[in-house]
């Protein structure tokens, strides 16, 4: 089966996903070429198609749809699947695929809902993101969880409906492993919360454990990396002292490797969230994590074993998890296994291969069907 991708989420998301895809099918990946450019690596069984991606307010997307729609006919392929749903103009695509190609189209819908405080998802009104849903033939999201509240909120049908896994976001412990990196020994027990910081990630709550926890725990090191709007939050205010070590600005592949290499604890305070990349890089390192009881992320970690789990908005609860952590070095490292035995079973890429190709040939079969209903 020959599978086009098209790169429209975190482009961490998409090279994961296209190189676990590549077990089972062929594989092209359009992508935005400062992405590719900014890649270490990429596993060369995914052709990759690199365009310029302009601005979302730029009339060069209209080039932009063309030059999709050229290569990606050029390549045929069985089928064409969007990984994200957040982008205005790719409205215009499906309708040409499906009738230029004659191809089922699948999407993949991270967030059912925009997330508090994440202003960068709610540039694309809510209206082109469910336009883009209808038109799909397939709606893929990340969980149980999500596959109801989708049902619930979406435009989609339920026979249109799959559930896929986040797959593990395996670069970085890659990239560790290449450069030879090894973990920073000078006594302290690290927790990393990492990534874009928005009002849902909960770091209010993770500082306030922090602040509890440390009494009990001198050792205590809280490593913040990563920029969003949370931080420019006047009543949060992250402690200048060596307990804290704040790294507000875009973080360097190399170095958020070194990281996760470095971390003992990740910490995934979320007070609302659906998947998380954050966790799929933890469980890649084989990381014991600390998560709040939300979407999907609670799932999984119950599922894995990978790590506690807390209320949402209790940094009480929270301190007494890191406290049992700190304390704890045989239950970390028993978590820690169970996060590489998920790793090498449910989440190995030739399982979610075998997974993908099922969804796609569903979709397939439904697209064939002489009483196929198409999307408005």
């Amino acid at each position: 089966m020959r599978v086009a991708l098209i790169a429209t989420a975190s482009f961490d998301y998409c090279v994961e996903y296209a190189e676990m895809l590549t077990e089972s099918c062929e594989v092209l990946l359009c992508a935005p070429e400062k992405s590719v450019a900014g890649r270490s690596f990429v596993d060369p069984r995914v052709e990759i198609a690199p365009f310029h991606w302009p601005r979302h307010r730029s009339p060069g997307n209209i080039i932009l749809i063309y030059k999709l729609l050229a290569r990606i006919r050029a390549w045929r392929p069985d089928i064409v699947h969007f990984l994200g749903e957040n982008n205005i103009w790719l409205n215009l695509l499906p309708p040409l695929l499906r009738g230029v190609l004659g191809v089922p189209v699948a999407t993949t819908v991270h967030d059912i809902d925009y997330h508090p405080g994440d202003s960068e998802s709610r540039r694309v009104p809510r209206l082109f993101i469910d336009r883009f849903i209808r038109q799909a033939d397939a709606v893929i999201v990340h969980g149980e969880t999500l596959r109801a509240a989708a049902l619930d909120k979406l435009p989609v049908r339920r026979d249109r409906l799959f559930v896929f896994p986040h797959p593990p976001l395996n670069y970085y412990a890659r990239l560790a492993a290449q450069r030879k990196m090894t973990k920073t020994k000078d006594g302290s027990f690290r927790i990393l919360f990492f990534g874009r910081i928005y009002e849902y990630k909960g770091l209010k709550y993770l500082l306030e454990a922090a602040q509890l926890a440390l009494p009990r725990l001198p050792s205590l090191r809280i490593v913040v990396a990563g920029r969003g709007d949370d931080l420019t939050n006047e009543s949060l205010r992250i402690p200048e002292t060596e307990n804290f070590d704040l790294r507000n600005r875009f973080i360097p592949d190399e170095e958020l490797a070194q990281l996760l290499t470095d971390a003992d604890v990740v910490a995934l305070p979320y007070i609302e969230a659906s998947q998380s990349g954050v966790l799929m890089a933890a469980l890649a390192f084989g990381l014991p994590v600390i998560a709040t009881d939300v979407g999907e992320i609670a799932e999984l970690v119950r599922t894995t074993g990978a790590g506690l789990i807390v209320p949402p908005r209790d940094g009480a609860a929270l301190a007494d998890a890191i406290l049992e952590l700190g304390a704890n070095e045989p239950l970390r490292l028993a978590l820690a296994a169970k996060a590489a035995k998920a790793l090498q079973e449910t989440y190995s890429s030739a399982t979610l291969a075998a997974k993908a190709m099922d969804i796609y040939q569903a979709i397939l079969a439904a697209h064939a069907a002489p009483s196929a209903q198409r999307p408005a």
